[in-house]
């Protein structure tokens, strides 16, 4: 039988069981309502998944965070370490989530599934860069910081997380002497229960005391945790993990 008499045969069949009633055939209107309503959800979840992903950026970008890939292998360490991997893990699904909604169309099944991945992770990141230029992040920081930003607020405040323990210590510097500064510790939380300290931090050989200004937010990674006792500042300053400073970073410059 020829490719086209089988088909042939086949539409002749599918026409017997519509008249007799076994197949029931759906109006245009519902192909056309599931499309909307596929691609509806799609573009949720893509604009979910950009969002994620710029609040990664963002988040690595105010904490200071990213910095530490400049640090050596110590600094490397540590932002695995610090790195939002539950933000990525969610984001990952949503892309994959999408990426099976996109399956049901028929160019779903022409395409490779890796190039479809490959092409939704690539939109999203994009799509991320471009909001976390915006200042939306920076204002639902801002109303988190005035408890009115409900559900998410938790993640705008764990931005500030203090990470004494793993070295990197981030604060304002308060005041700079010839080969110290002092530093003011704060989560950058404005809350009136917030905790502040100010700790001597010595000055690093590549970094002139002259680069530092009252009022900068600095990041400063300390030597490695397990060389102090990070547990008892107060009584033992020597033992704070940035007392022997490796690294510092200039977070927010002063303009003149």
């Amino acid at each position: 039988m020829s490719k086209q008499s089988l088909q042939n045969s086949i539409r002749e069949n599918v026409l017997e069981k519509i008249k007799t009633g076994e197949i029931r055939k759906l109006p245009r209107a519902y192909f056309v309502l599931r499309i909307i309503a596929t691609l509806f959800v799609g573009v949720l979840l893509l604009a979910g998944s950009a969002l994620v992903a710029s609040f990664i950026f963002f988040s690595l970008h105010e904490s200071g965070e990213q910095f530490l890939l400049g640090f050596g292998l110590q600094g490397v360490a540590i932002f695995l370490k610090l790195f939002p991997w539950l933000f990525l893990a969610f984001d990952l699904l949503l892309v994959f989530l999408l990426e099976w909604l996109l399956q049901g169309f028929s160019f779903g099944y022409r395409i490779p599934l890796l190039n479809i991945f490959v092409s939704i992770v690539l939109a999203s990141v994009v799509l991320g860069g471009v909001i976390s230029l915006t200042p939306l992040h920076q204002e639902l920081l801002h109303l988190s910081d005035k408890h009115e930003l409900p559900i998410f607020a938790p993640a705008y405040e764990h931005i500030f997380d203090s990470h004494d323990d793993d070295g990197v210590c981030r604060g304002i510097v308060a005041s700079v002497a010839t080969s110290t500064f002092e530093l003011t510790h704060t989560d950058m939380d404005h809350d009136a229960s917030t905790a502040e300290s100010t700790f001597t931090v010595p000055i690093p050989s590549d970094i002139s005391p002259s680069m530092l200004k009252v009022g900068q937010r600095v990041l400063v990674l300390g030597s490695s945790p397990d060389q102090h006792d990070t547990t008892d500042f107060d009584t033992h300053p020597s033992s704070f993990p940035c007392a022997s400073a490796e690294h510092i970073q200039i977070l927010q410059p002063i303009t003149p």
